[in-house]
């Protein structure tokens, strides 16, 4: 596991918040929390509170996490640090997929928020 901790303002922990992945709460939660981060960071800076639809969920399941935060109503992309199948797959399935956290920073830095936006999340098969 990658050891973020040092450059993140906050974190979520199902423990914490009684909901994993893909409940909605967990995903409410973690806006919750970027809405307290910002406001102790920049103070009346920031008085337009972040919303779901500005936030990007990066994370390494289909069902949990891109269905997860779509549902949530937040951007979604997938991590497939191997290049697997599974990463192709995903692709089929309508989900941005990157190799490592760099192209996530190349997608933000560009832009690229059309990132997991479809119109309607996808349909998972289980």
């Amino acid at each position: 596991m990658l050891d973020l901790s040092d450059h993140l303002d906050f974190n979520v922990f199902a423990r914490d918040v009684h909901a994993m992945k893909p409940e909605p709460r967990i995903f409410d939660v973690a806006v919750e929390k970027a809405n307290v981060a910002r406001s102790a960071l920049h103070g009346a800076d920031a008085s337009t509170p972040i919303a779901p639809e500005d936030v990007l969920h990066v994370g390494n399941s289909f069902s949990k996490d891109f269905v997860g935060a779509r549902n949530a109503g937040m951007k979604a992309v997938l991590l497939d640090r191997f290049g697997g199948d599974e990463g192709d797959e995903w692709r089929s399935r309508g989900a941005p997929v990157v190799r490592d956290l760099t192209e996530v920073l190349e997608h933000v830095a560009r832009g690229n928020y059309a990132l997991g936006t479809a119109a309607a999340p996808p349909t998972v098969d289980f």
